[in-house]
């Protein structure tokens, strides 16, 4: 059994291919640390999609991910994609603390480091941190 996180695509893509490094959550899911697997949740809609273009065309050190991105139906979503090292959480700290193209924006960021793209695992995801049987 593995901890893993279900994280709506395309964010799931950028984390696990290494660009995305802190995932932001509105409140705080827990204390752990250690490897974590990306689940990429089964919903996403074009509004979802559109809404990731228009944060990275937002800011000018993110926009080369922009044409990166794979195409919406070509992202995996309803199981698990990837895998990330949980390394820290930072918490309550002002935005214009951190580097432009940190990806912080604010309330609870996890620190996410040495991404793996994994092959697709279908899975049921669940809201925070669930643990799932992972065969790699």
């Amino acid at each position: 059994m593995m901890k893993a996180l279900s994280i709506r695509q395309s964010w799931a893509w950028l984390i696990v291919n290494g660009h995305k490094t802190v995932e932001n959550r509105e409140r705080s899911l827990g204390d752990y640390f250690g490897p974590l697997l990306i689940h990429a949740s089964k919903g996403m809609t074009k509004a979802d999609y559109d809404a990731c273009v228009l944060f990275l065309q937002g800011h000018p050190e993110l926009r080369q991910y922009v044409d990166l991105l794979p195409a919406p139906n070509a992202l995996p979503r309803g199981g698990i994609v990837g895998k990330v090292n949980l390394t820290g959480k930072i918490t309550n700290i002002p935005i214009e603390y951190f580097e432009p193209g940190s990806w912080y924006t604010g309330a609870v960021g996890y620190i996410l480091r040495d991404a793996v793209v994994l092959p697709f695992e279908p899975s049921i995801g669940r809201l925070g941190f669930f643990e799932v049987e992972h065969s790699q």
